[in-house]
């Protein structure tokens, strides 16, 4: 348990850029599915995280602490690297460490990185819903 690996891709708006961050010692339990649609079979992959941070909510990564940030805080902050957040049907999180930690830049891609990801790359999921516990303090993350 908490043995995996996670990168998490947040877009901030303003600078058109996806930020990872890599942290390990995360549990990710995935479900494969599809359904069938009049148009084909639809991939129906879900997946839920467990994030554990400090009660500061405060998270290790492999290039040092990140601090939890809100969505809207998260928009309006200058240091979009030095924080994470988690807002639904935006961000995403993929298994596994992505090996360049630089900020990509979503426009260089011609459907944009996310689906660029998703179509090339298994284990992307869009974050579907983050919620914070305290008792233990960890997020628990959905995804699709």
């Amino acid at each position: 348990m908490y043995h995996n690996t996670i990168t998490l891709f947040n877009f901030h708006k303003s600078t058109g850029k996806w930020y990872p961050s890599v942290i390990s010692g995360v549990d990710l339990i995935g479900n494969k599915a599809s359904t069938a649609t009049k148009e084909g079979v639809n991939n129906g992959d879900t997946v839920d995280i467990l994030i554990h941070c400090t009660r500061e909510k405060a998270f290790t990564t492999s290039v040092g602490a990140k601090s939890y940030t809100g969505a809207k805080a998260y928009a309006q902050c200058n240091t979009p690297a030095a924080c994470i957040t988690f807002t639904p049907e935006q961000d995403f999180i993929c298994e596994g460490a992505w090996s360049d930690l630089t900020p990509v830049i979503d426009d260089d891609y011609e459907s944009g990185f996310y689906q660029f990801m998703n179509d090339t790359y298994d284990g992307v999921y869009r974050v579907k819903s983050a919620v914070y516990y305290d008792l233990l303090p960890h997020f628990e993350i959905g995804g699709r």
